[in-house]
């Protein structure tokens, strides 16, 4: 979409350009990945494809930027954003100035009615207008205001004491040494944050908004586990340690599987309700022995309730510990090893940034099959 002498610098940067929308599609189908945070396609003259973009999403980048319109396509629309392109036009200049640009428009049309709030001493960090809110130890009553819902790191003492811990969407302890810490910008004389402090605060916004459901039989056995991050300054021996609350409490919910196989229809119904804030989760993930168990149980009632679980869902993730699953295949979805995920979801609970840079990273593989 953009050639220009700077091409190469950009490139150097982890920014690359595909002449048109044919291009792009020759390089998916035959196996390219494109492992990259954003997927900017110019539609200015009505170039995108967009049966074959809904047909291989989850083989493109999580983040696809419109240049223009797109069409009234309620699941496609989950996934990317609509601009201008005399929006795009002024973040040009640098690499920089467009990268911060990508991520406040898709961090604010899919996540803005979230609100990244610290509470910590003022001389630790700094507030950063649309971005950061910092409280200090003296915080107002409740974190969800002006109907936007409180996503906090919370420095102080015992927070499961007060009213901000109850009111928070989500909720992570943290103390001063540990690597979170960093990523909040410090306060030095008059200096502002700089472009890459602020993407990385908007990182931690999605990843801290982000709504995770999980069916899976071995993750749920874990789940009165205690868990071991963000979790350093609750009571001891608190529910709040367990795994099960501490991910509720970071918006990942482990879901009883044995509701789903007895009956998946209910399941789908009246269990896979997504959180306060959202009209569907963020992610789904199922592993592939459960929906094996419910096909053999209900044959072809499985495709209706599971229409519905992928209409509860922003991207649906299939999990299995035996290589690519079938209904990654069929469907051409995107799939997670058992191991990694329990690693995230069990050995470092709940560590919520983990498990968004594991999510991320997923990418389903093309193939001559897959559905129509």
């Amino acid at each position: 979409m953009m050639v220009s002498d700077k091409l190469r610098e950009w490139q150097l940067q982890g920014i690359d350009f595909i002449t048109d929308f044919n291009t792009l599609k020759q390089e998916v189908e035959a196996g390219k990945a494109l492992r990259h945070q954003f997927l900017v396609l110019d539609n200015r003259q009505n170039q995108v494809d967009w049966k074959w973009l809904n047909k291989y999403v989850n083989c493109l980048p999580y983040r696809i930027v419109i240049v223009g319109s797109a069409p009234d396509n309620e699941r496609l629309k989950r996934t990317i954003i609509e601009v201008e392109w005399k929006e795009v036009e002024q973040h040009l200049d640098t690499h920089e100035s467009l990268r911060l640009f990508l991520w406040q428009k898709w961090v604010q049309c899919h996540f803005g009615c979230y609100k990244l709030i610290v509470r910590w001493t003022p001389r630790y960090v700094m507030s950063v207008p649309g971005i950061l809110t910092l409280l200090d130890q003296n915080c107002p009553a409740s974190a969800n205001q002006n109907g936007r819902y409180g996503l906090i790191y919370d420095h102080k003492k015992r927070p499961e004491e007060d009213n901000l811990f109850k009111t928070a969407s989500f909720h992570h302890s943290f103390s001063s040494d540990e690597p979170i810490a960093e990523v909040f910008p410090k306060p030095q004389g008059n200096s502002q944050p700089t472009a890459s402090q602020i993407v990385e605060l908007l990182r931690l916004w999605e990843a801290s908004a982000i709504s995770v459901a999980v069916i899976d039989e071995r993750i749920w056995l874990e789940r009165d586990r205690q868990a071991r991050h963000g979790v350093s300054k609750y009571a001891d021996n608190s529910d709040f340690c367990l795994v099960l609350n501490a991910w509720k409490k970071r918006r990942v919910y482990l879901l009883d599987p044995d509701k789903a196989k007895r009956n998946f229809n209910e399941f789908v119904t009246n269990c896979l309700i997504p959180p306060e804030g959202a009209q569907f989760y963020d992610f789904v993930i199922i592993h592939q022995g459960i929906i094996d168990e419910i096909k053999k149980s209900i044959g072809d009632g499985f495709k209706k309730p599971w229409e519905g679980l992928r209409e509860k869902a922003r991207w649906v993730i299939i999990d299995t510990g035996r290589g690519r699953p079938d209904q990654a295949k069929e469907e051409r979805l995107r799939w997670v090893e058992y191991s990694n995920l329990a690693e995230c979801l069990v050995t470092f609970a709940a560590d919520k940034l983990r498990l968004a840079h594991l999510l991320f990273a997923l990418q389903a593989e093309f193939s001559g099959e897959g559905v129509e």
